[in-house]
């Protein structure tokens, strides 16, 4: 790099433009070289281009683009190019916005000159180990007073932070603080009723794992029925769920519910509810006490568009129906019925019957049949996503079903069911919209179908795991035999009636197992004259001999291949 073109980059920016000179670096990128690492005896005008002399900075737009460049660094290049100069440290500070610490109590004496850099700071997260001893109270009020423009904020592990950490945290934090996250903290229910009252603009609220809860009474509860902004409000691992039923109660904005694995009586809550939500548009349930008489309260909410239930052992058809019959804007269901066969036919009818704009369904674990399937066909014209999974009532039948009736279904996903090739292959012939096809755990599946699916359907993108192809494993045996032991009639048929299932890929490696080289080379000619007149590209063929794991290199249109076999027996070709 010219060290005399730096220094007249500085003195004046537009002298030369970046095409007179050979350096492949933007001017935004480029910074002076600190002054303890270049040598005393350097003359002025070559110390001058390498920027050793400060002077001011001639041009602000500079700073901007200087800004700018660094927004769009890495975390860690961000952090390499804060070393480099005290200008681009200064750049660094400026266009940092989220910071995450180590919440550690050692932190508390650098704190303050962390905040001083990094003042423009909005997104702050604080982790640290529960067998650790974390920030204080006073550390949190220093960091409240020193993030002007903070806008999140998580706490987890923060053990040492009480309830009335959390006050002073509130009275003096930034009024554009939206969302605030906790996590196996040590303060309870006074502590986050200070936040929501006093951060007037919080909009998103997550508690999680706050073991403190599962000591204080239900008295407290009432503390937390204040007026507040919450759109969205997130329960995870409370031992004492139910202190929250004032605050949701109260929280006449929120739009998102997610509960997950909260002990409580959940049907009584939603019964105390249900009446003030009434702009809830998602509701996420998870393993908790939830039945009928709470699903019955759940469909005061008219607004509902997303609901998942999971694990909820104790909802059944009436429950289903009854949320079907009063949240009729529903998009998406996800339902998990555990296997209890308590979630059927039955409620999958309601759903079609009044749901009329479903987008997107997924039943797992629901003894769901063709009658059902149809049913939602007929009703739900708009339906495009579509999973079938851990039921033993989903076999070829229902695929059939799938494949002549669900025209608009671009996604299909069908894991842990009693489905054959006979499926795989009537979905091939219908859904004519479908463009992923997702298949796991079906063990009846084998390779030919799926083969054959991939060339019937070009443009579908088909996701198999290892465990739904093991039904092919005699197929597989009987054409390792007849390689091995000289079968040529036998192995000959077999290629030629199995010519039709290739696909066309890229230029694919294949792996050869415990075949010698010499019964490789014998078996690739002989599959190359039984297959060479149905006029089968190479990849087609590459395709084919990976049901036999050959290691071939194949390239070129067939009979013009180059097979790099030295991983066989140390070099040599095949024509």
């Amino acid at each position: 790099m010219n060290a005399g073109f730096l220094g007249e980059w500085e003195e004046n920016p537009t002298a030369r433009t970046r095409a007179d000179h050979p350096s492949p670096f933007p001017p935004a990128l480029r910074v002076r070289v600190p002054e303890r690492h270049i040598p005393k005896n350097l003359g002025a005008t070559v110390r001058r281009g390498l920027g050793c002399e400060s002077k001011p900075h001639p041009c602000p737009v500079r700073t901007r683009l200087n800004a700018d460049s660094g927004a769009t660094l890495g975390c860690e290049d961000r952090n390499a190019s804060s070393l480099a100069c005290r200008r681009w440290k200064a750049v660094e500070s400026k266009c940092r916005q989220r910071l995450i610490l180590r919440a550690r109590s050692d932190l508390s004496p650098f704190l303050p000159h962390l905040l001083l850099r990094f003042e423009n700071v909005s997104i702050l997260a604080l982790k640290c180990s529960r067998k650790l001893i974390s920030l204080d109270d006073r550390a949190l009020a220093r960091i409240a007073s020193g993030l002007p423009r903070l806008k999140k904020l998580k706490l987890k592990g923060c053990v040492e932070i009480t309830d009335d950490g959390l006050r002073s945290f509130s009275l003096s934090c930034s009024p554009s603080l939206k969302k605030f996250s906790c996590g196996s903290c040590g303060f309870g229910v006074r502590g986050l009723n200070w936040i929501v009252s006093n951060c007037k603009g919080l909009e998103d609220l997550s508690v999680k794992r706050l073991r403190k809860l599962d000591l204080q009474p239900q008295s407290h509860a009432a503390t937390m029925e204040v007026e507040n902004g919450l759109q969205r409000l997130c329960l995870k691992d409370l031992h004492n769920g139910q202190l929250f039923s004032p605050l949701i109660r109260s929280s006449k904005r929120l739009r998102t519910l997610i509960v997950c694995r909260s002990a409580g009586d959940w049907d009584r809550i939603f019964e105390e509810t249900a009446d003030a939500l009434t702009e809830l548009t998602e509701l996420q349930i998870d393993n908790v006490q939830l039945g009928d008489w709470g699903l019955s309260a759940v469909s005061k909410c008219r607004s509902l568009q997303v609901l998942f239930i999971s694990r909820a052992t104790d909802c059944t058809d009436a429950g289903i129906s009854a949320v079907a019959n009063g949240c009729r804007k529903l998009r998406k269901i996800h339902l998990d019925g555990c296997k209890f066969n308590r979630i059927g036919d039955n409620g999958l009818a309601s759903i079609a019957g009044k749901c009329l704009d479903l987008q997107e369904i997924l039943l797992m674990g629901v003894a769901v049949s063709a009658a059902g399937l149809n049913s939602l066909a007929e009703n739900c014209r708009n339906l495009e996503r579509m999973a079938l999974c851990n039921t033993d009532s989903v076999g070829d039948a229902e695929m059939l079903c799938v494949a002549e009736k669900f025209g608009a279904l671009r996604k299909l996903c069908v894991k842990n069911c009693p489905i054959t090739d006979s499926g795989i292959e009537v979905i091939g012939w219908g859904c004519p919209n479908l463009i992923k096809l997702k298949v796991k755990r079906c063990r009846s599946v084998t390779k030919a179908s799926i083969c054959w699916l991939k060339l019937h359907r070009r443009g579908l993108v088909v996701s198999m795991d290892a465990g739904s192809m093991t039904g092919g494993r005699e197929e597989e045996a009987a054409a390792q035999e007849g390689v091995d032991g000289g079968g040529h009639g036998t192995r000959s048929r077999r290629v030629t009636s199995s010519a039709t299932h290739l696909v066309e890929g890229t230029e694919i490696k294949l792996h050869f197992g415990h075949i010698s080289a010499r019964g490789c080379f014998s078996a690739y000619n002989e599959i190359v004259s039984s297959i060479a007149p149905h006029g089968l590209t190479s990849h087609q063929l590459a395709m084919f001999l990976l049901g036999y794991k050959m290691v071939i290199w194949l390239q070129g249109p067939l009979g013009h291949q180059t097979k790099d076999c030295s991983s066989i027996d140390g070099g040599g070709s095949l024509a």
